[in-house]
């Protein structure tokens, strides 16, 4: 049975945590041509002009990954490059997060499987604290279907209490700040949930995603 008030309150919180992820850089962006308009010094402009570029492509790249990770999948303008669109996200986080993308062969397959994928980053990203590096791993599995590991390692990574709870499936309690936990939940479920392993520093999140009509989540 469909809760279709808990469905109309996913949608809002996701597109609360999405306005929340673009304030930063956009907000960046309308202070620095704030400053650009007051300050006639060459050099300043230079420098505004760079910070100004950084921020928008941040934005942009934000954008691109969050629509992906939280659109409705199979339509062409939401989606894109896996690699591509993750190795922007991360780049536009602050504290220099790196990334280590490990596909062993398998490119990443539907809209759906995309969806799968970056929310399992999204998750895991929002775990390191600002710091720390994400590991990728893109794999086969039985039956055309996709294994995707993701790795945060870190010196404050660790999943929160209230984000396992949304892992885990309950609605109690939901905001913005795990509402793509709980939709990294339905999407995981056809594949039989997501995977968590958890050591001090290190928070490993599993998923698979059947192959054929099985692994469709509507």
């Amino acid at each position: 049975m469909i809760d279709t008030r808990l469905d109309m309150d996913l949608a809002a919180l996701l597109c609360t945590r999405l306005c929340h992820d673009l304030a930063g850089p956009v907000g960046a962006i309308s202070a620095g041509v704030e400053l650009l308009a007051d300050e006639p010094d060459p050099g300043f402009v230079a420098e505004a002009a760079a910070l100004l570029r950084h921020s928008a492509d941040a934005s942009s790249a934000r954008l691109k990954f969050l629509r992906a990770a939280f659109g409705e999948p199979g339509r062409s303008s939401l989606s894109g490059p896996a690699r591509s669109l993750i190795e922007g996200y991360v780049r536009s986080l602050a504290g220099g997060i790196t990334l280590d993308w490990r596909d062993h062969g398998s490119a990443v397959g539907d809209g759906a499987a995309l969806r799968l994928l970056l929310n399992l980053c999204l998750t895991a990203a929002d775990s390191l604290g600002g710091s720390g590096g994400l590991t990728v791993e893109v794999q086969a599995a039985a039956d055309d279907g996709q294994r995707f590991a993701v790795t945060a390692q870190g010196p404050r990574a660790a999943l929160d209490a209230a984000c396992r709870t949304a892992l885990e499936g309950s609605a109690e309690g939901l905001s913005a700040r795990t509402a793509h936990a709980f939709l990294l939940h339905r999407l995981a479920a056809p594949g039989g949930g997501v995977v968590v392993e958890e050591t001090p520093g290190r928070l490993l999140l599993a998923a698979v995603r059947p192959g054929g009509p099985g692994g469709v989540v509507e």
